[in-house]
């Protein structure tokens, strides 16, 4: 064995020199080599693999497609669906089996007769994927979206707008910050508004902190407001030494009171009144039906001692 062909094997001439007294037999040579190799060169078998996560990951079943014909809810269960495939990495005929059993109601009629169990061999989640955005996707949804962004205004809380506003913002195009800030302000109630024009906030997240904290003050003072207990006005009541409140007694005078004073406002009866009252048989004095003049019980001086007497009763 020539040195330059065992240089590069990178054995020193000690070590040839003990293979040589060690009498080693041609085996022998190829093992010791193996012994020599690099861990980046031992490669371990498949069965040797350590499991990672993924290998061991269960993904959660996607929910039930009913077929509304909303694009957010649409969008979301697509993209459920995709992690879904990408995780398990489903192949035909499997795809179309699963789906199956993924889509209900309208959905489900919509999926069998367009793709009968007869080609489940050739079904891939590309296709229905595209197909069902074709069909459950409302028409004309960018433009029902711009007239909802340009209707948007606060009804109830800061909270539900910037929520609201939020949803709407992420289906649109992108805008620049300043319209963004623009446009959430101008929605914004009168007080509110007014309040962040004139703290004049830079950013959208300014912009949300500032209203949101200035609605939460306002609402917080009226529903404090709200909950003010205020005096409440109480009449004296006459009572008896044993106790026992005269509020029957104290409604009728107050009641015979009234109607006195009603009597001395009465107008001197006209020809007319005259004889319409004595065609119905009213009385005279108090214009009230049952009686005649000369017996009204409602003249001042009936009330009066009929007063004293309920008072000394």
């Amino acid at each position: 064995m020539h040195t330059s062909d065992t240089s590069d094997l990178g054995l020193s001439e000690a070590e040839l020199q003990a293979m040589a007294h060690a009498h080693l037999d041609r085996n022998a040579l190829p093992q010791t080599f193996r012994q020599m190799e690099t861990p980046a060169q031992q490669q371990p078998s498949v069965q040797d693999r350590p499991k990672t996560l993924f290998s061991e990951l269960k993904p959660s079943k996607p929910r039930a497609f009913s077929g509304t014909k909303n694009y957010n809810i649409i969008e979301n269960w697509i993209s459920l669906v995709n992690s879904y495939f990408v995780l398990t990495n489903a192949q035909p005929p499997y795809v179309y089996h699963y789906l199956n059993t993924l889509f209900i109601s309208e959905a489900a009629i919509w999926f069998r007769y367009h793709y009968p169990d007869t080609a489940a061999s050739t079904v891939t989640w590309e296709q229905v994927r595209e197909n069902v955005r074709n069909f459950f996707t409302p028409p004309n949804k960018d433009r029902r979206l711009q007239d909802q962004w340009f209707q948007l205004h606060q009804v109830t809380s800061v909270s539900d707008y910037i929520s609201h506003f939020c949803s709407l913002a992420m289906q649109l195009p992108t805008q620049s910050d300043s319209m963004m800030v623009h446009k959430f302000i101008r929605g914004l109630k009168s007080k509110t508004r007014m309040e962040l024009e004139l703290k004049d906030p830079q950013s959208l997240n300014e912009a949300f902190r500032l209203a949101d904290r200035f609605d939460s003050i306002v609402y917080q003072q009226k529903f404090n407001n709200s909950f003010k207990e205020y005096p409440t006005k109480t009449t004296s009541i006459t009572q008896y030494e044993d106790g026992e409140p005269m509020q029957l007694d104290a409604f009728h005078i107050m009641r015979h009171k009234a109607h006195v004073k009603t009597l001395k406002h009465l107008q001197p009866l006209s020809v007319e009144e005259r004889t319409r009252l004595q065609h119905l048989g009213a009385c005279f004095k108090c214009r009230q039906l049952g009686h005649m003049a000369r017996q009204c019980p409602n003249t001042s001086g009936q009330a009066k001692s009929k007063l004293g007497n309920s008072q000394h009763q």
